[in-house]
């Protein structure tokens, strides 16, 4: 995540330092950037967490080394998207909601974005840590989702097949899903319990 900044050339400047209250104006300021030379009148922020808010303050040093604040303060919200798998149903082919050994199963994953921003661009991939549990269908598009959108995939859901082999019964099948859209990348694990339902 990233806080793009800019302020106004101050006259007679020889340096800014840059400060940063990361719970709003009403806490400590502290430096993130020293020595920033005159005639710079940006900065990006990348040390910055989603969902918060920052307040920013330039201090100009001159020539002589007095300090003074500049008089605009800056306010930053940061609230992208972010996505994170919310539900996962087995509809194996039995459809008694148990995948067991031989039996393949529909997996209509649905992520949620968290954020405020919109998601755009969305697309997810899915990945079994567990032998004998391979992914038939291992990527879904979903539509695009703004803050708060629980959806599944807008085509096919996953796909997943278990090994005809009964040692598999009461194996936790381990996957990851890798969620990706134009605004960044996530990860989410599950598992599922062969023989039984969802953990």
């Amino acid at each position: 995540y990233q806080v793009q900044l800019g302020w106004t050339a101050v006259p007679g400047a020889n340096f800014y330092n840059l400060l940063r209250s990361e719970d709003g104006p009403d806490h400590s300021f502290y430096e993130i950037a020293f020595n920033l030379p005159a005639g710079q009148t940006s900065y990006v922020d990348d040390q910055v967490a989603n969902r918060r808010t920052y307040e920013y303050q330039l201090l100009v040093v001159d020539n002589n080394g007095c300090v003074s604040l500049n008089d605009n303060r800056e306010t930053a919200v940061v609230d992208l998207a972010e996505l994170a798998l919310e539900n996962a149903v087995v509809n194996d082919d039995s459809a008694n909601g148990v995948l067991v050994p031989g039996e393949a199963a529909n997996l209509p994953l649905e992520i949620r974005s968290l954020g405020g921003g919109t998601a755009s661009g969305v697309s997810a991939d899915l990945v079994s840590a567990t032998p004998g549990v391979t992914v038939v269908t291992g990527t879904a598009a979903y539509p695009d989702l703004t803050g708060g959108t629980l959806m599944a995939p807008s085509g096919a859901p996953f796909r997943i097949q278990v090994d005809p082999d009964i040692t598999l019964c009461g194996t936790q099948a381990d996957f990851r899903l890798s969620m990706e859209s134009a605004e960044g990348c996530w990860d989410s694990a599950f598992s599922i319990l062969i023989g039984a339902g969802l953990t």
